[in-house]
């Protein structure tokens, strides 16, 4: 259950839309330390993305497994509707 659940999580964040995560400040410190052109980092950032979700619809939504690990998830006290 543990790894359905994690699948889960990984599905909705890769397919969320975000391609650009948001820069912290050391990056942008770092970038501006030894000036760097921060959309380099946006480019290969938007491309490590696509080849992860490319993936990920390969291996995992595709998997003959993953409906095993839903059906189970029924058995969990968790994910039980309470009337």
């Amino acid at each position: 259950l543990f790894l359905a659940t994690r699948l889960i999580l990984v599905r909705a964040k890769l397919f969320s839309g975000v391609e650009i995560p948001p820069k912290s400040n050391e990056m942008i410190k770092l970038y501006e330390d030894f000036n760097l052109d921060s959309t380099i980092h946006n480019s290969f950032f938007k491309e490590a993305f696509q080849l992860v979700l490319d993936k990920f619809d390969k291996y995992i939504n595709n998997n003959s497994a993953i409906s095993i690990f839903n059906a189970t998830r029924c058995f969990d006290s968790y994910y039980s509707i309470k009337i």
